[in-house]
């Protein structure tokens, strides 16, 4: 006989859920909710204390009241709604997925949360008396015609003083229900998801970097913690681990940014506290100011974004060499193609499913044809179509500063074949090897 899964624990990331462990399920309903939920310990969130929460199918944890708006507006919301915000964007349990909840005070759950939240805020001391897991398992979005589905989940846990949430992802593929704009067959467009937390005023939330963007579908493959697919918080009084908030924006420990458009004020995320420390600095004379997603950066003048293409070749005894992975660093981020993989890449070793929107729009990977293309706004282009073919685009901008197999691009055809060390090669077999990487047959391009 088939067996039934009841209890499900997908990967190391995602804590217990389903009927195994005791979890109930939200209403098969249109943005629906659970009822309201009487906490067992106190729940204190931007410093006022909770006792009451429910649990709303589009990826929402509220308190005082149930949340039933189906497209997410931009945090801060300044309506009094108070609320954990893992996903929101309008998900149908009606056409697939389960949304499962349960507060325990079970001893082997309250172990792992309290070995894991001393483990990202190691002066807390903390030790977990309660704890609520709310998971939306595999939920389509609404109006949806394909099979692309969401898994994430949120814990909350409390010792009655200090509060905390770890928001799980475990697999995104979808950003917005059909009712918000978004394309019925693949999920995108329209008015993305907005992940984070709202207090109810204009002064106390937080956003996810990505959300109410098209980058927000990877948010399986970024941390706060450098454990992709998981965020961590302390939300009786909102502080983050391994690094500290600006106006409601994760920045890493060491960060330098400047924090207005005329870039007169440099700030610093300290590495020793949650504090950003900010003093009158402008533009050297030879640097522009220039936007970078919600902040700014001087950057020197005519300075050329460094950019790699490599390309993986295989070579069997019965057919000719072809590209086994295809890949482009840029910005610092490691885009990987597999030909005749159309469907997702590899986005810095996490495999992303198509289309994939990086650095607030500034790289975008997508499906063309039957090709994939990388496109950067340095107006570089890279086309992978099949196993056999790569076409890269060039700007003018970047004429007479490139170097390897694409050659030199400066209208000189003499200096073609300049190997890595300067030199120049006789043939074009000598000039393709001397542009060889070496590197394990088996590991990543």
């Amino acid at each position: 006989m088939p067996r039934l899964q009841i209890g499900v624990i997908k990967n190391a990331l995602l804590y217990p859920y389903g009927p195994n462990y005791k979890d109930r399920s939200t209403p098969k309903a249109d943005d629906g909710a659970s009822p309201q939920i009487p906490i067992s310990e106190h729940f204190y969130f931007y410093g006022k204390r909770y006792q009451s929460l429910y649990v709303n199918n589009n990826g929402v944890v509220s308190f005082d009241k149930p949340v039933s708006q189906f497209t997410p507006d931009p945090f801060p919301v300044t309506d009094g709604r108070a609320f954990v915000a893992p996903f929101w964007a309008d998900v149908d349990n009606r056409i697939k997925g389960e949304v499962y909840y349960r507060q325990s005070q079970d001893e082997g759950l309250l172990r792992r949360v309290t070995a894991d939240i001393n483990t990202y805020f190691p002066k807390e001391k903390f030790t977990a008396t309660w704890a609520f897991v709310a998971t939306w398992d595999q939920v389509a979005f609404y109006g949806s015609l394909s099979s692309k589905v969401n898994t994430f989940q949120v814990v909350l846990a409390s010792d009655g003083e200090l509060s905390f949430v770890v928001m799980n992802y475990q697999d995104i593929q979808w950003i917005s229900g059909q009712a918000s704009g978004g394309d019925a067959l693949t999920g995108l467009e329209g008015t993305p998801a907005q992940a984070g937390f709202n207090s109810g005023d204009a002064d106390n939330y937080f956003n996810i970097p990505g959300s109410w963007t098209p980058s927000i579908i990877n948010i399986s493959s970024m941390s706060n913690i450098m454990d992709p697919g998981r965020w961590v918080f302390e939300v009786d009084v909102f502080a983050v681990p391994n690094g500290c908030v600006y106006k409601a924006n994760f920045l890493p420990s060491n960060a330098i940014f400047w924090s207005e458009l005329a870039c007169e004020e440099k700030c610093q995320c300290m590495s020793n506290s949650p504090r950003v420390m900010c003093q009158a600095r402008s533009c050297s004379a030879d640097e522009v100011c220039q936007s970078v997603s919600w902040y700014h950066e001087c950057k020197p003048f005519h300075r050329l974004e460094y950019y790699r293409v490599e390309g993986e070749m295989l070579r069997t005894a019965s057919a000719a060499a072809h590209i086994r992975r295809l890949r482009m660093a840029v910005y610092g981020q490691d885009i990987v193609v597999i030909p005749n993989s159309p469907e997702a890449v590899m986005i810095n070793g996490i495999k992303t499913l198509l289309p994939v929107v990086l650095l607030g729009g500034k790289v975008r990977v997508h499906q063309s044809g039957f090709s994939v293309k990388i496109v950067t706004d340095l107006g570089i282009e890279v086309s992978s179509s099949g196993n056999q073919y790569v076409e890269i685009a060039i700007p003018a901008s970047y004429h007479n500063a490139t170097c390897g197999l694409c050659g030199t691009l400066n209208a000189n055809s003499d200096d073609e074949f300049m190997a890595p060390n300067g030199s120049f090669l006789a043939s074009a077999t000598l000039f393709a090897k001397s542009w060889q990487v070496q590197g394990k047959p088996d590991s990543p391009v």
